[in-house]
């Protein structure tokens, strides 16, 4: 047996919501259920994330696809084969403005006297496209109509309440986060820009699956019967004290009430979180994507540079 099939399954993933059905099924015992040793890595950024998995220190990662895509062409540096081993969320992305909700973007910029100071969390990202597109429907150009920054989720909060930023595009929990703390107000998401969007997926370096393929079924009905649960309305307040856990509990140390709105089943306004296991992904899923990410030169065409791995049966 090689090193690579003996090993566990090292995942990186961030302090995000969508996390959750990674986290479920390490915590609900599915990942052993299926026989799969899974370690799980919380790491503070996109990039470090991005890094870990270019060089060998992470055999998975809970990403999106444009980061994934700009990671296995080595863009970054160096290419790595990936497969999108199992899609994991859609939606959940909030654009957020500091302060009192104004009749349109125009109005609330002019109110600052300069520039708008958005952040991201990469600019290989959901969270970027979701937000140059929302600035294309209000007729600003995001290379002189903002000023563009890139910070972690999780400091993104403090720093809309520090001033360093005015605004920001951040998956769950941290736009209910900055709106419950009277910080700001949503102006769009997920749902008004590009209903339904593929957002995380469990992505696996191909050296890992390789090493033993027949798990790669295993690691799917997992990762599946997680989502179900996630997308049960009975497991939220469980999930949510999962995920609001300290990390060195075994949890993410999210904010609860911000956590439990993305779970909320009847939520009204803002985002929230679908789970629910629908399969396959297709190109089509991606396309959107693509298509922005070929317009802003990340890529010379829409080829997608790793496979999408079809559900398998268990053997």
């Amino acid at each position: 047996m090689s090193d690579d099939a003996a090993r566990s399954l090292r995942i990186g993933l961030l302090q995000l919501a969508d996390s959750a059905p990674v986290m479920v099924a390490r915590a609900f015992g599915l990942f052993a259920r299926h026989g799969i040793a899974a370690e799980i890595a919380v790491e503070p950024s996109w990039a470090n994330l991005a890094d870990k998995l270019t060089w060998g220190m992470l055999d998975a990662a809970v990403m999106f696809a444009p980061l994934a895509i700009i990671t296995a062409t080595g863009a970054r540096g160096r290419a790595v084969p990936l497969h999108l081993a199992q899609p994991l969320s859609r939606g959940g992305n909030m654009i957020v403005l500091r302060g009192e909700r104004s009749a349109s973007f125009a109005a609330w910029a002019r109110g600052l006297g300069r520039l708008p100071r958005i952040a991201v969390v990469h600019i290989h990202s959901t969270h970027h496209l979701i937000l140059r597109r929302f600035l294309a429907t209000q007729g600003v150009e995001p290379e002189n109509g903002i000023e563009l920054l890139v910070m972690p989720p999780v400091n993104i909060v403090e720093a809309l309440e520090a001033g360093e930023i005015d605004g920001f595009c951040a998956g769950a929990p941290w736009g209910a986060e900055a709106i419950g703390r009277s910080l700001g107000f949503e102006i769009a998401g997920s749902r008004h820009l590009v209903p339904g969007h593929l957002e995380k997926s469990l992505f696996v370096a191909a050296s890992w699956l390789d090493a033993d393929p027949s798990r790669l079924a295993r690691l799917g009905h997992a990762l599946r019967e997680a989502r179900a649960l996630c997308a049960d309305p009975a497991n939220h307040n469980d999930i949510a004290a999962l995920l609001t856990a300290p990390i060195a509990e075994g949890g993410l140390g999210l904010p609860l009430g911000a956590t439990a709105s993305a779970f909320a089943a009847d939520l009204q306004s803002g985002e929230r979180l679908d789970f629910r296991p629908v399969e396959p992904v297709t190109v089509q899923d991606l396309a959107w994507q693509l298509s922005d990410m070929r317009r802003l030169g990340w890529m010379a065409d829409d080829a997608l540079p790793f496979a999408l791995i079809e559900p398998a049966p268990l053997p």
